[in-house]
Protein backbone atom coordinates (compact mmCIF):
# COMPACT_ATOMS: atom_id res chain seq x y z
CA UNK A 1 0.00 0.00 0.00
CA UNK A 2 2.73 2.08 0.83
CA UNK A 3 4.42 1.69 -2.41
CA UNK A 4 1.46 2.01 -4.32
CA UNK A 5 0.75 5.84 -2.65
CA UNK A 6 4.63 6.44 -3.64
CA UNK A 7 3.76 5.46 -7.49
CA UNK A 8 0.58 7.59 -7.22
CA UNK A 9 2.36 10.46 -6.18
CA UNK A 10 5.30 10.42 -8.36
CA UNK A 11 2.76 9.89 -11.75
CA UNK A 12 0.95 13.35 -10.01
CA UNK A 13 4.93 14.99 -9.68
CA UNK A 14 4.99 14.14 -13.56
CA UNK A 15 1.41 14.86 -14.97
CA UNK A 16 2.14 18.28 -13.17
CA UNK A 17 5.47 18.89 -15.19
CA UNK A 18 8.08 18.17 -11.94
CA UNK A 19 10.21 15.79 -13.33
CA UNK A 20 13.00 15.79 -11.33
CA UNK A 21 10.96 15.19 -7.95
CA UNK A 22 9.53 12.41 -9.91
CA UNK A 23 12.44 10.99 -11.31
CA UNK A 24 13.77 10.67 -7.53
CA UNK A 25 10.21 8.73 -5.98
CA UNK A 26 10.58 6.83 -9.39
CA UNK A 27 14.11 5.48 -8.82
CA UNK A 28 13.52 4.95 -5.18
CA UNK A 29 10.86 2.55 -5.79
CA UNK A 30 12.48 0.66 -8.39
CA UNK A 31 15.16 -0.06 -6.17
CA UNK A 32 13.33 -1.55 -3.56
CA UNK A 33 11.37 -3.40 -6.25
CA UNK A 34 13.21 -3.62 -9.46
CA UNK A 35 10.40 -5.18 -11.37
CA UNK A 36 8.17 -2.90 -10.80
CA UNK A 37 6.00 -2.25 -14.19
CA UNK A 38 4.58 1.28 -13.40
CA UNK A 39 7.81 3.12 -11.78
CA UNK A 40 9.85 1.25 -14.71
CA UNK A 41 7.34 2.58 -17.66
CA UNK A 42 7.18 6.26 -15.65
CA UNK A 43 11.11 6.39 -15.22
CA UNK A 44 11.62 6.04 -19.31
CA UNK A 45 8.94 8.19 -20.28
CA UNK A 46 10.80 10.84 -17.88
CA UNK A 47 14.19 9.93 -19.24
CA UNK A 48 12.96 9.86 -22.73
CA UNK A 49 11.02 13.81 -22.14
CA UNK A 50 14.68 15.00 -21.10
CA UNK A 51 16.40 13.31 -23.49
CA UNK A 52 18.48 10.74 -21.42
CA UNK A 53 18.12 8.34 -24.68
CA UNK A 54 19.90 5.67 -24.07
CA UNK A 55 18.97 4.82 -20.12
CA UNK A 56 15.48 5.44 -21.78
CA UNK A 57 15.96 2.98 -23.80
CA UNK A 58 16.94 0.63 -21.55
CA UNK A 59 13.62 1.49 -19.14
CA UNK A 60 11.12 0.59 -22.42
CA UNK A 61 12.93 -2.32 -23.01
CA UNK A 62 12.43 -3.45 -19.10
CA UNK A 63 8.75 -1.69 -19.21
CA UNK A 64 8.18 -4.63 -22.49
CA UNK A 65 9.59 -7.20 -20.56
CA UNK A 66 7.72 -6.93 -17.60
CA UNK A 67 4.36 -5.99 -19.67
CA UNK A 68 4.96 -7.62 -23.24
CA UNK A 69 1.05 -7.41 -24.00
CA UNK A 70 0.58 -3.60 -23.21
CA UNK A 71 1.47 -1.07 -26.31
CA UNK A 72 2.32 2.07 -24.24
CA UNK A 73 6.36 1.32 -24.15
CA UNK A 74 6.30 -0.33 -27.61
CA UNK A 75 4.59 3.17 -29.17
CA UNK A 76 6.97 5.48 -27.40
CA UNK A 77 10.19 3.35 -27.51
CA UNK A 78 8.62 3.77 -31.54
CA UNK A 79 8.67 7.58 -31.24
CA UNK A 80 12.01 7.96 -29.28
CA UNK A 81 14.17 5.96 -32.17
CA UNK A 82 11.87 8.29 -35.03
CA UNK A 83 13.02 11.53 -33.17
CA UNK A 84 16.51 10.17 -32.98
CA UNK A 85 16.34 9.20 -36.96
CA UNK A 86 16.53 5.75 -36.68
CA UNK A 87 13.78 5.31 -39.18
CA UNK A 88 13.78 1.58 -39.73
CA UNK A 89 14.42 0.66 -35.88
CA UNK A 90 11.21 2.75 -34.96
CA UNK A 91 9.16 0.85 -38.37
CA UNK A 92 10.01 -2.29 -36.27
CA UNK A 93 8.44 -1.00 -32.77
CA UNK A 94 5.38 0.82 -34.42
CA UNK A 95 4.69 -3.09 -36.46
CA UNK A 96 4.79 -4.22 -32.96
CA UNK A 97 2.39 -1.78 -31.61
CA UNK A 98 -0.15 -2.76 -33.98
CA UNK A 99 0.29 -6.43 -33.24
CA UNK A 100 -0.89 -5.46 -29.95
CA UNK A 101 -3.44 -3.22 -30.61
CA UNK A 102 -4.47 -3.54 -34.47
CA UNK A 103 -6.76 -0.87 -34.75
CA UNK A 104 -4.90 1.62 -33.43
CA UNK A 105 -5.37 4.15 -36.55
CA UNK A 106 -2.45 6.54 -35.38
CA UNK A 107 0.01 3.85 -35.69
CA UNK A 108 -0.66 3.26 -39.07
CA UNK A 109 -0.56 6.65 -40.00
CA UNK A 110 3.16 7.29 -38.02
CA UNK A 111 4.23 4.18 -40.35
CA UNK A 112 2.83 5.30 -43.33
CA UNK A 113 4.80 9.11 -42.90
CA UNK A 114 8.20 6.94 -42.11
CA UNK A 115 7.43 4.51 -45.03
CA UNK A 116 7.02 7.73 -47.19
CA UNK A 117 10.08 9.49 -45.58
CA UNK A 118 12.01 6.36 -46.97
CA UNK A 119 10.88 6.44 -50.33
CA UNK A 120 8.35 3.47 -50.10
CA UNK A 121 5.82 5.32 -51.70
CA UNK A 122 3.52 2.03 -52.28
CA UNK A 123 3.63 1.11 -48.76
CA UNK A 124 3.39 4.21 -47.32
CA UNK A 125 -0.70 4.89 -49.27
CA UNK A 126 -1.03 1.36 -47.93
CA UNK A 127 -0.31 2.23 -44.25
CA UNK A 128 -2.41 5.57 -44.78
CA UNK A 129 -5.51 3.88 -46.53
CA UNK A 130 -5.14 1.22 -43.26
CA UNK A 131 -5.35 4.39 -40.51
CA UNK A 132 -8.39 5.57 -42.27
CA UNK A 133 -10.29 2.04 -42.43
CA UNK A 134 -10.53 2.27 -38.76
CA UNK A 135 -11.00 5.75 -38.45
CA UNK A 136 -12.39 7.63 -41.60
CA UNK A 137 -12.52 11.08 -39.71
CA UNK A 138 -8.65 10.88 -39.14
CA UNK A 139 -7.99 14.49 -40.79
CA UNK A 140 -4.38 13.67 -40.64
CA UNK A 141 -4.12 10.76 -42.40
CA UNK A 142 -6.69 12.20 -45.16
CA UNK A 143 -4.12 14.91 -45.76
CA UNK A 144 -0.69 12.55 -46.16
CA UNK A 145 -2.93 10.41 -48.07
CA UNK A 146 -3.80 13.53 -50.47
CA UNK A 147 0.42 14.00 -50.17
CA UNK A 148 0.63 11.01 -51.74
CA UNK A 149 -1.63 10.80 -54.77
CA UNK A 150 -0.43 14.30 -55.58
CA UNK A 151 2.96 13.18 -56.15
CA UNK A 152 1.73 10.57 -57.93
CA UNK A 153 0.16 12.20 -60.40
CA UNK A 154 -3.55 11.50 -59.02
CA UNK A 155 -4.79 14.74 -58.95
CA UNK A 156 -8.57 14.54 -58.44
CA UNK A 157 -8.13 11.53 -56.11
CA UNK A 158 -5.38 14.16 -53.75
CA UNK A 159 -8.24 17.03 -54.31
CA UNK A 160 -11.16 14.52 -52.35
CA UNK A 161 -8.58 13.96 -50.23
CA UNK A 162 -7.31 17.17 -49.34
CA UNK A 163 -11.51 18.69 -49.05
CA UNK A 164 -12.32 15.60 -46.85
CA UNK A 165 -9.45 16.75 -44.40
CA UNK A 166 -10.50 20.67 -44.03
CA UNK A 167 -13.86 19.85 -43.76
CA UNK A 168 -12.98 17.26 -40.80
CA UNK A 169 -10.74 20.00 -39.73
CA UNK A 170 -11.44 23.28 -40.59
CA UNK A 171 -8.35 24.91 -39.11
CA UNK A 172 -6.10 22.76 -40.62
CA UNK A 173 -3.61 25.00 -42.34
CA UNK A 174 -1.25 21.74 -44.15
CA UNK A 175 -4.53 20.61 -45.67
CA UNK A 176 -5.45 24.12 -46.86
CA UNK A 177 -1.81 23.89 -48.13
CA UNK A 178 -2.67 20.28 -50.03
CA UNK A 179 -5.48 21.81 -51.70
CA UNK A 180 -3.72 24.88 -53.22
CA UNK A 181 -1.02 22.41 -54.07
CA UNK A 182 -3.48 20.19 -56.31
CA UNK A 183 -5.55 23.35 -57.82
CA UNK A 184 -2.11 24.60 -58.62
CA UNK A 185 -1.20 21.32 -60.69
CA UNK A 186 -4.38 22.14 -62.24
CA UNK A 187 -3.47 25.78 -63.46
CA UNK A 188 -5.81 26.91 -61.09
CA UNK A 189 -4.08 29.81 -59.87
CA UNK A 190 -6.92 31.70 -58.21
CA UNK A 191 -8.13 28.81 -56.15
CA UNK A 192 -5.22 27.67 -55.07
CA UNK A 193 -3.61 31.22 -53.80
CA UNK A 194 -7.20 31.82 -52.28
CA UNK A 195 -6.26 28.18 -50.08
CA UNK A 196 -2.88 29.00 -49.51
CA UNK A 197 -3.63 32.42 -48.01
CA UNK A 198 -6.59 30.74 -45.67
CA UNK A 199 -3.39 28.22 -44.35
CA UNK A 200 -1.61 31.57 -43.94
CA UNK A 201 -4.19 32.55 -41.76
CA UNK A 202 -3.81 29.69 -39.59
CA UNK A 203 -0.75 29.30 -39.35
CA UNK A 204 1.58 32.37 -40.61
CA UNK A 205 4.90 30.43 -40.04
CA UNK A 206 4.29 27.30 -42.72
CA UNK A 207 7.52 27.66 -44.53
CA UNK A 208 5.86 25.73 -47.70
CA UNK A 209 3.00 27.92 -47.99
CA UNK A 210 4.95 30.32 -48.32
CA UNK A 211 7.16 29.12 -50.78
CA UNK A 212 4.26 27.83 -52.66
CA UNK A 213 2.06 31.09 -53.22
CA UNK A 214 6.01 31.80 -54.66
CA UNK A 215 5.14 29.91 -56.93
CA UNK A 216 2.20 30.57 -58.08
CA UNK A 217 3.35 34.49 -58.24
CA UNK A 218 6.68 32.68 -60.26
CA UNK A 219 4.04 31.13 -62.95
CA UNK A 220 2.57 34.35 -63.35
CA UNK A 221 5.61 36.49 -64.10
CA UNK A 222 5.07 38.15 -60.82
CA UNK A 223 8.61 38.17 -60.24
CA UNK A 224 9.24 40.57 -57.52
CA UNK A 225 6.33 39.14 -55.48
CA UNK A 226 7.50 35.38 -56.18
CA UNK A 227 10.93 36.52 -54.64
CA UNK A 228 9.65 37.80 -51.63
CA UNK A 229 7.26 34.96 -50.57
CA UNK A 230 10.55 32.74 -51.50
CA UNK A 231 12.51 34.59 -49.15
CA UNK A 232 10.60 34.45 -46.38
CA UNK A 233 9.90 31.08 -46.74
CA UNK A 234 13.23 30.49 -46.23
CA UNK A 235 13.40 32.91 -43.64
CA UNK A 236 11.25 30.33 -41.47
CA UNK A 237 12.89 27.18 -42.89
CA UNK A 238 17.04 28.16 -43.93
CA UNK A 239 17.46 24.40 -44.98
CA UNK A 240 14.56 23.85 -47.71
CA UNK A 241 16.03 22.67 -50.45
CA UNK A 242 13.26 22.60 -53.20
CA UNK A 243 12.06 26.93 -52.11
CA UNK A 244 15.92 27.74 -52.65
CA UNK A 245 15.76 25.82 -56.29
CA UNK A 246 12.92 28.15 -56.99
CA UNK A 247 14.55 30.89 -55.98
CA UNK A 248 17.52 30.57 -57.81
CA UNK A 249 15.40 29.39 -61.40
CA UNK A 250 13.91 32.86 -61.07
CA UNK A 251 16.69 34.84 -60.40
CA UNK A 252 17.17 33.49 -64.15
CA UNK A 253 14.72 36.03 -65.17
CA UNK A 254 14.62 38.93 -63.13
CA UNK A 255 15.60 42.01 -64.10
CA UNK A 256 16.71 43.04 -60.98
CA UNK A 257 19.74 41.00 -61.05
CA UNK A 258 22.97 41.19 -63.09
CA UNK A 259 25.56 37.45 -63.31
CA UNK A 260 27.77 38.63 -61.25
CA UNK A 261 24.51 38.45 -58.75
CA UNK A 262 23.40 35.60 -59.69
CA UNK A 263 26.34 34.04 -59.07
CA UNK A 264 26.55 35.28 -55.50
CA UNK A 265 23.03 33.63 -54.96
CA UNK A 266 24.18 29.95 -56.16
CA UNK A 267 27.12 30.43 -53.62
CA UNK A 268 24.63 31.33 -50.99
CA UNK A 269 22.79 28.19 -51.54
CA UNK A 270 26.30 25.87 -51.36
CA UNK A 271 27.05 28.01 -48.54
CA UNK A 272 23.73 27.42 -46.63
CA UNK A 273 22.47 24.03 -47.19
CA UNK A 274 24.94 21.88 -49.37
CA UNK A 275 28.80 22.30 -47.43
CA UNK A 276 27.25 20.42 -44.41
CA UNK A 277 27.19 17.36 -46.86
CA UNK A 278 30.55 17.89 -48.74
CA UNK A 279 32.95 14.72 -48.26
CA UNK A 280 35.98 15.94 -46.23
CA UNK A 281 38.07 13.33 -47.82
CA UNK A 282 35.99 11.47 -50.59
CA UNK A 283 37.29 7.59 -51.69
CA UNK A 284 36.28 6.39 -54.74
CA UNK A 285 36.54 2.22 -54.89
CA UNK A 286 36.49 1.56 -58.68
CA UNK A 287 37.90 -1.48 -60.52
CA UNK A 288 41.56 -0.79 -62.25
CA UNK A 289 41.73 -2.87 -65.01
CA UNK A 290 42.58 -1.33 -68.45
CA UNK A 291 39.75 -2.60 -70.64
CA UNK A 292 36.84 -2.08 -68.62
CA UNK A 293 33.58 -0.30 -69.31
CA UNK A 294 33.36 3.89 -68.04
CA UNK A 295 30.43 3.83 -65.78
CA UNK A 296 28.18 7.09 -66.75
CA UNK A 297 25.07 7.89 -64.00
CA UNK A 298 22.40 10.27 -65.46
CA UNK A 299 20.54 11.47 -62.78
CA UNK A 300 17.04 12.87 -63.73
CA UNK A 301 13.29 13.79 -62.94
CA UNK A 302 12.40 14.11 -66.40
CA UNK A 303 12.84 10.63 -67.71
CA UNK A 304 9.67 11.16 -70.00
CA UNK A 305 7.55 12.94 -72.16
CA UNK A 306 9.18 16.42 -70.85
CA UNK A 307 11.74 19.06 -72.98
CA UNK A 308 14.56 17.82 -71.47
CA UNK A 309 14.66 14.36 -72.79
CA UNK A 310 13.55 16.03 -76.35
CA UNK A 311 17.73 17.07 -76.57
CA UNK A 312 18.74 13.95 -74.02
CA UNK A 313 17.39 10.51 -75.97
CA UNK A 314 19.59 11.57 -78.94
CA UNK A 315 22.71 11.45 -76.82
CA UNK A 316 21.83 8.21 -74.56
CA UNK A 317 20.36 6.30 -77.96
CA UNK A 318 24.23 6.87 -79.11
CA UNK A 319 26.26 5.85 -76.43
CA UNK A 320 28.61 2.81 -77.57
CA UNK A 321 27.85 0.32 -74.95
CA UNK A 322 31.37 -1.31 -75.86
CA UNK A 323 33.34 1.28 -74.20
CA UNK A 324 30.76 2.71 -71.91
CA UNK A 325 28.13 1.14 -69.34
CA UNK A 326 25.32 3.36 -69.08
CA UNK A 327 23.05 4.03 -65.15
CA UNK A 328 20.05 5.91 -65.25
CA UNK A 329 18.94 7.32 -62.02
CA UNK A 330 14.85 8.01 -62.73
CA UNK A 331 13.61 10.78 -60.21
CA UNK A 332 10.31 9.44 -62.06
CA UNK A 333 7.44 9.24 -60.43
CA UNK A 334 4.86 8.69 -62.94
CA UNK A 335 6.28 6.98 -65.86
CA UNK A 336 4.95 7.26 -69.12
CA UNK A 337 5.31 5.60 -72.94
CA UNK A 338 9.02 7.72 -73.05
CA UNK A 339 10.43 6.43 -69.67
CA UNK A 340 10.03 2.88 -71.44
CA UNK A 341 11.68 3.63 -74.35
CA UNK A 342 14.59 5.69 -72.43
CA UNK A 343 14.78 2.33 -69.78
CA UNK A 344 16.09 0.40 -73.60
CA UNK A 345 19.44 2.59 -74.10
CA UNK A 346 20.37 2.22 -70.14
CA UNK A 347 22.31 -0.76 -69.12
CA UNK A 348 21.22 -0.30 -65.30
CA UNK A 349 17.86 1.23 -64.59
CA UNK A 350 17.51 2.59 -60.70
CA UNK A 351 14.41 3.61 -59.55
CA UNK A 352 15.16 6.81 -57.04
CA UNK A 353 12.11 8.86 -56.93
CA UNK A 354 11.36 9.84 -53.39
CA UNK A 355 14.11 7.71 -52.04
CA UNK A 356 16.62 9.89 -49.93
CA UNK A 357 19.47 12.02 -51.36
CA UNK A 358 21.89 10.14 -48.81
CA UNK A 359 20.80 6.51 -49.79
CA UNK A 360 20.42 7.57 -54.25
CA UNK A 361 24.28 8.76 -53.12
CA UNK A 362 25.32 5.07 -51.64
CA UNK A 363 23.47 3.82 -54.46
CA UNK A 364 25.76 5.45 -56.67
CA UNK A 365 29.18 4.84 -54.25
CA UNK A 366 27.68 1.28 -54.65
CA UNK A 367 27.98 0.98 -58.17
CA UNK A 368 31.29 3.21 -58.58
CA UNK A 369 30.31 5.13 -61.28
CA UNK A 370 32.75 7.21 -62.85
CA UNK A 371 31.17 10.08 -64.38
CA UNK A 372 27.72 11.33 -62.94
CA UNK A 373 26.05 13.71 -64.56
CA UNK A 374 23.18 15.75 -63.67
CA UNK A 375 20.38 16.99 -65.95
CA UNK A 376 18.22 18.92 -63.69
CA UNK A 377 20.69 21.99 -61.60
CA UNK A 378 17.98 23.65 -59.56
CA UNK A 379 14.41 22.74 -60.99
CA UNK A 380 12.19 20.81 -59.50
CA UNK A 381 12.80 17.25 -57.85
CA UNK A 382 16.67 18.31 -58.36
CA UNK A 383 19.12 15.95 -56.65
CA UNK A 384 21.57 18.57 -55.49
CA UNK A 385 22.28 17.37 -52.30
CA UNK A 386 23.21 13.64 -53.95
CA UNK A 387 26.10 15.66 -55.97
CA UNK A 388 26.88 17.90 -52.74
CA UNK A 389 27.48 14.14 -51.37
CA UNK A 390 30.67 13.91 -54.47
CA UNK A 391 29.42 10.09 -54.71
CA UNK A 392 31.34 9.96 -58.38
CA UNK A 393 34.97 10.83 -58.86
CA UNK A 394 33.79 13.31 -62.09
CA UNK A 395 30.61 15.40 -61.77
CA UNK A 396 28.75 17.32 -64.52
CA UNK A 397 25.92 18.78 -65.52
CA UNK A 398 24.37 19.88 -68.31
CA UNK A 399 21.10 20.63 -69.94
CA UNK A 400 18.07 21.15 -67.83
CA UNK A 401 19.02 24.29 -65.96
CA UNK A 402 20.81 27.28 -67.01
CA UNK A 403 22.98 28.40 -64.99
CA UNK A 404 25.88 26.93 -62.49
CA UNK A 405 25.26 24.32 -59.62
CA UNK A 406 26.81 26.84 -57.38
CA UNK A 407 28.68 23.62 -55.97
CA UNK A 408 32.53 22.88 -55.73
CA UNK A 409 31.54 19.06 -55.83
CA UNK A 410 29.94 19.67 -59.21
CA UNK A 411 33.62 19.79 -61.37
CA UNK A 412 32.43 20.38 -64.90
CA UNK A 413 29.18 22.13 -66.92
CA UNK A 414 28.87 21.49 -70.42
CA UNK A 415 28.12 24.68 -72.35
CA UNK A 416 29.44 25.89 -76.07
CA UNK A 417 30.46 28.81 -77.37
CA UNK A 418 26.88 30.89 -78.25
CA UNK A 419 25.55 30.43 -74.51
CA UNK A 420 28.74 31.10 -72.87
CA UNK A 421 30.86 33.39 -75.18
CA UNK A 422 35.27 32.29 -74.17
CA UNK A 423 36.40 34.76 -71.42
CA UNK A 424 32.89 36.53 -70.85
CA UNK A 425 31.24 34.08 -68.09
CA UNK A 426 34.09 31.65 -66.85
CA UNK A 427 33.86 33.91 -63.79
CA UNK A 428 30.59 33.26 -62.65
CA UNK A 429 30.52 29.57 -62.62
CA UNK A 430 31.25 27.33 -60.00
CA UNK A 431 32.01 24.58 -62.17
CA UNK A 432 35.12 25.08 -65.13
CA UNK A 433 33.26 25.17 -68.52
CA UNK A 434 33.31 22.52 -71.19
CA UNK A 435 32.52 24.37 -74.75
CA UNK A 436 31.31 22.00 -77.07
CA UNK A 437 32.51 22.67 -80.59
CA UNK A 438 28.91 23.63 -82.17
CA UNK A 439 26.24 23.58 -79.96
CA UNK A 440 25.78 21.62 -76.29
CA UNK A 441 22.37 20.06 -77.52
CA UNK A 442 20.73 18.74 -80.61
CA UNK A 443 16.83 18.42 -80.99
CA UNK A 444 15.63 15.68 -81.66
CA UNK A 445 11.61 16.43 -83.01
Amino acid sequence: MKIQKKIQSAIKYYQTGNLLQAERIFRKILKAMPRNFEACYYLAKILHDTSQWEEAVAYYLNSIELMPDFAGPYYNLASLMKERGQLEEALKWYKKVITIDPEYAETYNTIGGILQLRGRIEEAETYFRKALAFKPDFAMARNNLGNILLRKGRIEEALICYQKAVELNPNYAKAYCGLGMALQEKDNFDEAEINYRRALQINPSLAEVWSNLGRVCHARGKFEEAEMYYRRALQLKPDFTPCYGNLLLLLNYSPRYDARSVFTEHLGFAKQIAEAFYPASPHYESDLLPLRRLKIGYVSPDFRRHSVNYFLEPVLASHDHKQFEIFCYSDVMNPDVVTERVKGYADQWREIAGIPDLNVAEMVRKDRIDLLIDLAGHTGYNRMLVFARKPAPVQITWLGYPNTTGLSTVDYRIVDGYTDPPGLTDAYYAEKLVRLPHSFLCYLP
